[in-house]
C-alpha cells in the first residue's frame, strides 16, 4: 500500500506538522502495524463536555481495600468489566496459603509496587517493580511476596495475551 496524502501534511508522523494543526494517530495494534494520522485545525482531544455512558473516567486505585490486604486468604478487588476482560487491583501483603488456577482466563500482572516470588508448575519467578508476568490459563501459582507494601494491577482476558511486535530497535532488554 502506498500512503495516501491530501490537504495539509507531514512526511513523518509527529515531526513537522503544518502550522495551525493538530495530529491524531489511529492505530490498530499500539505503536505498530497500520495506522493514519488525521491532521485537524482544532485540537481532536479539546472537549468541552461528555454525555453518556462512555465518558472518561479517573480511578484512584490507592483507594481499594482489597481482602488481600490484610487476610492472608483474601482475593483481589475487581473494578471493572465485561464479559471478555476484568482489571482487578491486588495488594497482597502475606503470602497466599493456596495454590489459584484460573480456569476462566490468562492473567497478567503488572507489578506497581513490591518485590517478591510467583511459584508456578513451571518453577520459581522473582519480580519487582515494572514486571509484567503473563500466567497462561489453568497455570497453578501462588504469590509469595517478600514485601510489605505491594500493588499489583491484574488483567483477566478470555484471549490470549501476545507479544508486541519487535519494533525498528527490537524488544526492550534489561
Amino acid at each position: 500500500m502506498f500512503p495516501l496524502k491530501k490537504g495539509k501534511t507531514t512526511n513523518q508522523a509527529h515531526v513537522g506538522l503544518p502550522e495551525g494543526t493538530f495530529e491524531e494517530e489511529h492505530g490498530r495494534k499500539g505503536f505498530y502495524g497500520k495506522s493514519a494520522h488525521l491532521y485537524h485545525t482544532h485540537p481532536p482531544t479539546g472537549w468541552i463536555r461528555f454525555e453518556g455512558k462512555l465518558r472518561p473516567h479517573c480511578f484512584d486505585l490507592n483507594r481499594l481495600k482489597p481482602d488481600d490486604l490484610n487476610d492472608a486468604e483474601g482475593l483481589p478487588a475487581a473494578f471493572l468489566g465485561n464479559d471478555d476482560v476484568r482489571v482487578s487491583v491486588s495488594r497482597r501483603s502475606d503470602p497466599m496459603p493456596f495454590y489459584f488456577r484460573n480456569a476462566d482466563g490468562d492473567e497478567l500482572y503488572f507489578v506497581h509496587r513490591g518485590r517478591g516470588k510467583i511459584e508456578t508448575d513451571f518453577g520459581p519467578l522473582d519480580f519487582e517493580p515494572g514486571d509484567y508476568i503473563n500466567i497462561p490459563r489453568a497455570v497453578t501459582y501462588r504469590i509469595v511476596p517478600e514485601t510489605r507494601d505491594n500493588f499489583f494491577l491484574i488483567i483477566q482476558s478470555k484471549h490470549e495475551f501476545e507479544q508486541p511486535e519487535k519494533g525498528l530497535l527490537g524488544q526492550l532488554q534489561h
